[in-house]
C-alpha cells in the first residue's frame, strides 16, 4: 500500500503558525491600505490645492495650526485608540460593542472640552501670529475629526477594514467637493479649508458608527464597568501618551519653531517638503491596525523577533525606494506639483525620504514593544529622540533652515528607531533561542 506522505507534509506547512497569521493579514491589508489611501490621498490633495492656491504665509499658517491639533491628537489616542486596539483584541474580546459604546461616550462627554481648552491655551504662544485664529478654531472643532479617527480604527477591532475604507470615500468626496467649492466662490482660506475638514469627518465618524451596530460583527457577550475600562485605558495610556507626546515633539518641532526664526512663510514650505513624503507614510500606516492585534496574538512565539524584523524590512522597502526617487526627479517633481511657488534641493528631498525610511522602520519597532505592553519601553526611544531635537535639532533648525530642519527631522527618527530596535531585540533574546 502506497501511503500519501506527501500530502500530510502540505497539510503540515500549512499549519505552520507564521503561515496561518500572515495569509489573513494580507488577504485584508487590500482594504486596510484602501481606507488609508482614501484620507492620505485626501488629505494629500488638499494640503496639495492650499500649496498652490493659498500665499505661503497663509498655508504656514494653516500648517501651523494643523500641527498644533495634532499633538492633542496624540493625546487622545493615546488613551483612547492605541488601548483600543490592544484591549479590544484581548481583554474586552468578548464585549467589543458595550466596550466601544463607552469610548465614544467619554470621547464627547470628557475628552472633547479637556483637549478644547489645551489647544486654546497653545495658541497663546502664537499670540501676534496669523495661525492663533486657526488654532482656536480647530479647538472648537477638533472632536469632529478625532471621532472620525476612533471610528475607523474600531472597524479593525471586527477585522473590518473594508467599513473603514466606505467612511474614507466619503470623507474623500466631501473633502474634494467642499474645496472646489471653496475655489469656485474665492473663499478658500486656512479656516474654511479646516471646516470642510471638519465636517466631512463627522459625516464619515457617523457614517462607520451606524454601520457598525448595523452590522451587529462586534462581540457583545456583557460588558464591563465604566470605571474598569477608564483604568485599563489609563494604565497604558499614561505610557503611552508620554511615548506620543515626546514623538510628536521630535516629528513636530520643526513646523512649530521656524516661524519662529524663519517666519510663516518657511513653516509652508517646509510643509509642502513633507508632503511628498505623506502619501507613502500614510500608506504604510494603514498596516498599523491589522498589524498590533498580529502582533499581540504573536508575541509569545519563538518566532516573534523574526516576525517583527519581516514587517520592520517590508514596511521600509517602499520609502527607500521613494527617497531615491525624490533623489533623481524631486526637483521636477515638486516643480510641477507646486507650480513653481515651491522649490527645494536634492539635499532636503533625500534627508526627507530618509526620514520616511527610519520612521518606517521604528513604527514596527515600537509596535513591537507596544504588542508586548511595554509601553514605558518605547517611550525610552521617544525621548532620547526629543533630547537630540531639543539640543542639536533646534540649532539646526535655526541656523538652516529648511535643510536644517530635514536633518533634525531624519537624526531624531534614526534615533528612535536604533533605540526600538535594541528594546525588541533585547527582549526577544530568550524566544529566538527557545526550540521552534
Amino acid at each position: 500500500m502506497i501511503l500519501r506522505q506527501p500530502a500530510r507534509t502540505r497539510d503540515h506547512r500549512m499549519t505552520h503558525p507564521l503561515l496561518t497569521r500572515v495569509r489573513p493579514w494580507i488577504g485584508k491589508s487590500f482594504w486596510a491600505i484602501m481606507d488609508q489611501g482614501l484620507f492620505a490621498f485626501s488629505n494629500f490633495l488638499l494640503n496639495l490645492c492650499l500649496a498652490r492656491w493659498l500665499a505661503p504665509e497663509s498655508y504656514g499658517a494653516f500648517a501651523l495650526a494643523f500641527t498644533v491639533f495634532l499633538f492633542a491628537g496624540v493625546l487622545h489616542s493615546s488613551i483612547f485608540t492605541e488601548p483600543m486596539l490592544v484591549f479590544g483584541s484581548g481583554k474586552y474580546r468578548q464585549s467589543q460593542q458595550p466596550y466601544l459604546s463607552t469610548l465614544v461616550r467619554f470621547h464627547w462627554t470628557r475628552a472633547w472640552p479637556i483637549l478644547a481648552l489645551l489647544i486654546a491655551a497653545v495658541s497663546v504662544a502664537y499670540w501676534d501670529n496669523p495661525a492663533r485664529s486657526s488654532i482656536l478654531f480647530l479647538a472648537a472643532t477638533c472632536s469632529t475629526t478625532l471621532y472620525q479617527w476612533l471610528m475607523r480604527r474600531a472597524c479593525y477591532l471586527s477585522q473590518q477594514p473594508d467599513l473603514a475604507a466606505s467612511g474614507g470615500f466619503l470623507y474623500l468626496v466631501t473633502v474634494l467637493g467642499g474645496i472646489a467649492t471653496l475655489h469656485q466662490t474665492r473663499t478658500l482660506d486656512a479656516i474654511p479649508a479646516l471646516a470642510v475638514m471638519a465636517g466631512a469627518s463627522l459625516l464619515s465618524g457617523a457614517l462607520i458608527q451606524f454601520r457598525l451596530k448595523r452590522q451587529r460583527k462586534l462581540t457583545s457577550a456583557g460588558s464591563s464597568p465604566d470605571a474598569e475600562i477608564l483604568r485599563a485605558h489609563w494604565d497604558y495610556g499614561r505610557w503611552a501618551i508620554a511615548t506620543g507626546v515626546i514623538g510628536w515633539f521630535s516629528g513636530n518641532i520643526a513646523m512649530v519653531s521656524l516661524p519662529w526664526w524663519h517666519g510663516n512663510e518657511a513653516t509652508g514650505a517646509f510643509r509642502a517638503g513633507l508632503n511628498l513624503i505623506l502619501p507613502v507614510q500614510q500608506l504604510l500606516a494603514a498596516a498599523g491596525p491589522l498589524l498590533i492585534p498580529l502582533l499581540v496574538r504573536s508575541r509569545d512565539l519563538p518566532q516573534y523577533r523574526r516576525i517583527t524584523l519581516t514587517f520592520a524590512i517590508l514596511f521600509s522597502a517602499a520609502p527607500l525606494a521613494w527617497a531615491l526617487a525624490l533623489g533623481g526627479v524631486g526637483p521636477w517633481i515638486c516643480d510641477w506639483l507646486y507650480d513653481g511657488r515651491y522649490a527645494f534641493n536634492r539635499p532636503v528631498l533625500i534627508l526627507l525620504g530618509l526620514a520616511a525610511v527610519f520612521g518606517s522602520f521604528g513604527q514596527v519597532m515600537a509596535g513591537a514593544l507596544r504588542a508586548m505592553e511595554l509601553p514605558n519601553l518605547a517611550f525610552r526611544g521617544y525621548a532620547a529622540s526629543a533630547v537630540f531635537s531639543l539640543i542639536l535639532g533646534l540649532p539646526l533648525i535655526a541656523l538652516g533652515g529648511i535643510l536644517g530642519a530635514s536633518a533634525s527631522l531624519m537624526a531624531a527618527l534614526a534615533v528612535s528607531t536604533a533605540i526600538h530596535l535594541r528594546m525588541v531585540w533585547k527582549r526577544t533574546a530568550n524566544q529566538a533561542r527557545t526550540p521552534i
